[in-house]
């Protein structure tokens, strides 16, 4: 087995949701940054599957809202991941590297915001 996914795997057993949370935050912010690498150089298809893998990771995010429990958050979360893939759309079809490293900030920030929270809800050790 390849031991960086042996790695990531062992990474998300036992993981916690917010935990997963972040994990998927991290592809989130390789894709995006791989797409506007592939953009650089003119590779067209990479960027493409990037984008679409990033686009699936947000799928999954946005199917995982809890509406009833936390409905504020999940709202704004949920419009989040819709600008998200809107944008990450446009920025495709333009071609627009701008783009991508404007969406990769604001997906380290969300991110950052995740980790904050999860060492929030840590207790901390005696």
């Amino acid at each position: 087995m390849n031991p960086k996914r042996a790695y990531q795997e062992g990474a998300v057993r036992g993981a916690s949701p917010v935990r997963l949370t972040i994990l998927l935050y991290d592809q989130l912010i390789q894709d995006v940054s791989r797409a506007g690498e592939s953009l650089a150089v003119g590779r067209i298809e990479p960027c493409a599957q990037e984008i679409g893998h990033a686009i699936a990771v947000i799928g999954y995010l946005q199917a995982t809202l809890r509406h009833k429990s936390g409905h504020d958050v999940a709202r704004n979360l949920s419009r989040f991941y819709t600008m998200l893939r809107e944008k990450l759309m446009e920025a495709q079809v333009r071609s627009s590297i701008p783009i991508l490293q404007d969406l990769r900030q604001q997906l380290a920030e969300v991110r950052e915001a995740w980790v904050k929270g999860e060492a929030e809800t840590i207790p901390p050790r005696p």
